[in-house]
């Protein structure tokens, strides 16, 4: 989760990736750092992509991902949980890397008005741009969703 200042107050963003194309899968935001703010981007995410159960659901050890409630969701949806260590900030080096891009591309180019105003351009920004265009060394300089088709049509091709 990041944290964005508006005119009126904070909006905390929620971010689920996919390790494997780097896609924003799922995201949420909300005027509270909670529970409630994580479990929505976790449903976006299952929404978009219904996972097989065995998925791994790595976070850090932020309180909304220890919480019950967590716990309970991930495990009813038959996925794994992994959370980082104490103090490894590395383990997360794939979400603290598209907030960086965030801020650097998205957030630092605006002065928002408040969570309608943060919604419509976050919504821009990563549907609109850093899903279908943004171009990933990870992925062999192509979009996450352009990886994504064309590692599906090799493995049909296969």
């Amino acid at each position: 989760m990041t944290a964005i200042w508006t005119l009126v107050g904070w909006v905390f963003l929620a971010a689920i990736i996919d390790l494997f194309s780097r896609r924003i899968v799922g995201f949420a935001l909300s005027e509270n750092n909670d529970t409630k703010l994580a479990l929505s981007a976790l449903d976006r995410a299952v929404e978009l992509r219904h996972p097989a159960p065995g998925l791994i659901h790595h976070s850090d050890r932020g309180s909304p991902y220890g919480s019950d409630d967590d716990v309970k969701r991930t495990a009813g949806l038959g996925m794994r949980r992994s959370m980082s260590r104490k103090g490894d900030c590395w383990d997360n080096a794939v979400a603290e890397s598209f907030f960086s891009t965030f801020e650097f591309e998205c957030r630092s180019l605006h002065n928002f008005c408040g969570l309608n105003h943060v919604q419509e351009v976050v919504a821009a920004y990563i549907d609109g741009f850093y899903n279908p265009k943004r171009l990933h060394s990870t992925n062999e300089y192509i979009s996450p969703i352009e990886f994504e088709i064309a590692s599906a049509l090799q493995e049909i091709a296969a």
